[in-house]
């Protein structure tokens, strides 16, 4: 297939796993010569800002729940099973809520 006949594909590189899947497609079209290793390059540092950024929200949420739990130990006693997710919950609700 010609490289003007591709179609083209809408990205999503919203978790580490889309990031790595990304990366695992550049590796494989500079391997079958469709990129030149100068593009793979940029595409690669581009790719591991966007995963530095995930993990720093992930890591701001992660520090958030914990800022929580110390200030409102209240809303975590109830649930003893309560999780990250329970936080998230909690988040949008209040956020909506405000």
């Amino acid at each position: 297939m010609a490289k003007e006949e591709k179609k083209i594909q809408r990205l999503t590189l919203t978790k580490p796993v889309h990031v790595r899947r990304y990366l695992a497609r550049i590796a494989k079209d500079v391997e079958n010569g469709d990129m030149d290793l100068a593009t793979a390059r940029v595409l690669n540092s581009l790719s591991d800002s966007i995963l530095k950024g995930i993990r720093t929200d992930e890591h701001e949420m992660r520090l958030d729940e914990l800022e929580d739990r110390i200030k409102f130990p209240e809303k975590y006693e109830v649930n003893e099973t309560a999780d990250f997710t329970d936080f998230l919950k909690y988040k949008r609700e209040h956020e909506q809520n405000n």
